[in-house]
């Protein structure tokens, strides 16, 4: 029996913190499909990225396979309002042999604003969220 995955499920697991390491930003999912030789891969903006995750193939109760793979990088202001793409590309799939799931990246900063006090000349730093 040959089964077609399902739709990719993409899900946030929140705002990206800018320079933090491998934040995990990501998961995507999908479910139903036999064989299980399948095949993840992400785009940001259209660009593939490179990641060590391998994704986590599961047997149901079925006999049809499931699979999870998460996005994490050290993401920058750069990446914010960019678009996250999970492609799953599996032998029953017509078209291109993928289909996808798409997020928004959002990327949490800090602001630096410098309060110059002339009296005494320091320098405070304030960080704000």
């Amino acid at each position: 029996m040959i089964v077609p995955p399902s739709q990719p499920i993409l899900h946030s697991l929140g705002p990206a913190i800018e320079d933090k390491v491998d934040t995990v930003i990501a998961r995507c999912s999908s479910h139903g499909f036999k064989p299980n030789e399948i095949n993840v891969t992400w785009t940001l903006q259209g660009e593939i990225s490179e990641l060590d995750d391998n994704p986590t193939i599961t047997e149901n109760e079925n006999e049809t396979f499931s699979l999870v793979s998460y996005y994490s990088r050290t993401f920058d202001r750069a990446h914010n309002g960019r678009m996250l793409t999970c492609n799953v590309t599996h032998m029953t799939l017509v078209q291109h042999n993928t289909t996808f799931g798409i997020i928004t990246v959002l990327c949490r900063f800090f602001k630096i604003i410098f309060l110059f006090t002339y009296t005494t000349m320091l320098v405070n730093v304030y960080l704000l969220m």
